[in-house]
């Protein structure tokens, strides 16, 4: 969404300067002309899996608008790895189209199976063209704990004498 409003601020400001009489100002109105990938913060999991986000920039040289999925608009493919397992997949895609700008917000969504413990998660994107970006993060996988409450009955008359507490029992059958 910042990225949008900067353009729509520089669109105006040129507006402004050709009105005023200002000297000539060029706009590039397509998408960055360097590769990038971001990865949203990730909270550790007691799950099996994890689901990430994050956005993608779009192809500099190879886009097109308006019709077709989000990677062949973007020409950009985003790709995911465990690091840590070696699983590996694609990444799901959207993209807006807009007035002013032919294509923005390219975010992409990953779900990846987790190991316990700490896993290494790579995100790239890469165009047609051969540009690309990587980040990584971790992601800890922790196991769920568990706490046992309450009180222990024994029915067994086999392990029970008339008056004896549970510890009495407990600890003649430790002695056993």
């Amino acid at each position: 969404m910042v990225k949008l409003w900067r353009r729509v601020v520089v669109w105006a400001l040129a507006l402004v300067l050709g009105a005023c009489g200002g000297g000539s100002v060029e706009i590039y109105w397509g998408p960055s002309l360097s590769g990038w990938v971001t990865i949203d913060p990730v909270p550790s999991t007691t799950g099996d899996s994890a689901t990430l986000s994050g956005e993608a920039f779009i192809s500099p040289t190879y886009w097109n608008c308006c019709i077709g999925t989000a990677q062949q608009m973007t020409a950009v493919t985003v790709s995911w790895r465990n690091e840590t397992t070696g699983a590996s997949g694609l990444a799901s895609q959207s993209v807006k189209v807009g007035t002013f700008e032919p294509l923005y917000d390219h975010v992409w969504t990953a779900t990846v199976p987790l190991a316990l413990g700490a896993n290494r998660i790579a995100i790239t994107a890469t165009d047609v063209g051969g540009l690309s970006a990587t980040a990584r993060t971790t992601v800890d996988r922790t196991v769920a704990s568990y706490s046992l409450s309450g009180a222990v009955v024994l029915q067994n008359p086999r392990f029970t004498r008339a008056g004896a507490s549970p510890a009495r029992v407990f600890s003649s059958l430790e002695a056993m």
